[in-house]
């Protein structure tokens, strides 16, 4: 597996076409459609899909673009490091995710179905912004990446909301409490939930190039959870989790409202902070 090959599939999907992946890498865009596809038959499976709207990633080019991000900070680290070495102190700015709520809320738009994030990451929306039309959130966002164009994440962040927003996506903001949960796990509907894994487990924050434990050198880290019920008595609420294993050993499980919300909410830190509900139009 070559590195260009995982750069190429890093751009396609945070771009969202070849066209554009082409563009930020400074190659052709036959020379990048024909790197994926050996990057997939290498691997035997599609990592992408493509459509009129544009590239989506399947369940597997998910799993890889999450590694193929580990492998880029991990480069950057050493290049850091040899720089200063050399007694050059640089900085780089690592690649950040897209936010996996808007990536998955993408690749259902595309399928036909309906949408709605509820998000609360302040980084990439001002709470004014959403008694705005939807052509004018487009607008703010693009006049946001304009002024704050070094934050790679929150380019790369609006890029993805922006399709979203174009494709039929609903952004809403709201008081993110128990009646929220509840009105829709009451209708049977289950809710994505993108939050800190580091608070909902209660482990140390953890190093990203090999997701070990380290409180020192470590970072906080986003992961999502599928909400799916609650129990009126205890008001614990209920969660499959797609980790095993995971901290809790065992991929269902319950926690109080209070933990749940406060771990949607830190999840800003790694631009989560957000709750997706997928249905059917």
């Amino acid at each position: 597996m070559k590195l260009n090959a995982l750069q190429a599939l890093v751009a396609a999907i945070e771009e969202g076409s070849f066209r554009g992946a082409a563009r930020r890498l400074g190659v052709s865009q036959p020379a990048l459609t024909k790197t994926l596809r050996e990057l997939e038959l290498e691997l035997s499976t599609t990592l992408v899909e493509r459509s009129t709207r544009g590239v989506s990633p399947t369940l597997q080019g998910k799993v890889l673009y999450e590694r193929a991000l580990n492998v880029q900070r991990e480069l950057a680290a050493a290049t850091d490091a040899i720089n200063q070495m050399g007694g050059n102190m640089v900085g780089t700015l690592s690649v950040g995710a897209v936010p996996l709520a808007v990536m998955m809320g993408n690749h259902a738009l595309a399928r036909g179905y309906q949408a709605t994030i509820y998000t609360y990451n302040l980084n990439v929306f001002d709470p004014t912004w959403f008694n705005l039309s939807p052509h004018k959130m487009i607008l703010n966002l693009k006049r946001q990446m304009q002024h704050k164009s070094k934050r790679r994440k929150l380019v790369v962040a609006s890029r993805a909301y922006i399709r979203f927003i174009e494709a039929g996506g609903k952004l809403l903001y709201a008081e993110l409490d128990e009646t929220l949960i509840k009105s829709y796990l009451k209708k049977s509907v289950p809710i994505m939930a993108g939050l800190s894994a580091t608070y909902l487990y209660g482990t140390p924050r953890e190093i990203s190039a090999n997701n070990k434990y380290d409180s020192v050198k470590g970072v906080p880290v986003g992961h999502f959870a599928i909400i799916n019920g609650y129990d009126e008595g205890s008001n614990n609420v209920y969660l499959a989790d797609p980790m095993n294993p995971n901290p809790l050993k065992s991929q269902y499980y319950n926690v109080t409202f209070d933990r749940l919300i406060n771990s949607i909410m830190l999840g800003i830190v790694t631009y989560d902070a957000n709750i997706l509900i997928i249905e059917p139009k």
